[in-house]
């Protein structure tokens, strides 16, 4: 399940949860309801030094998609995305890369 945790230190517009699900399925190709997006808004964080606005994101896949390729491919998409709808400067996006634990039956 592609997972992804936002945190954001200033508040932003409900409707983008929804259009970084629909942006995850569409990177990911899988379909939406197998996506979760967690928004945690007006978090204190700085960056830099300073309380500019930030997204800090943690993304989740298997260890079996996690190459370079890819990883450079989802940073690039997310940061335009958040750069675009979140309206943040490029060096104030991070995007971290999370293992999802196997699945057990």
């Amino acid at each position: 399940m592609p997972y992804a945790l936002v945190r954001t230190n200033f508040d932003v517009q409900e409707d983008s949860d929804g259009k970084l699900s629909k942006l995850m399925s569409d990177l990911f190709k899988v379909d939406e309801k197998v996506v979760c997006v967690e928004v945690l808004v007006n978090k204190r964080m700085l960056r830099n030094g300073t309380h500019e606005r930030y997204v800090y994101c943690d993304l989740r896949r298997p260890a079996s998609v996690m190459t370079t390729d890819n990883k450079v491919t989802w940073a690039k998409v997310l940061s335009e995305f958040f750069m675009e709808e979140l309206r943040v400067e490029p060096l104030r996006c991070t995007v971290s890369f999370q293992l999802e634990p196997p699945k057990t039956i």
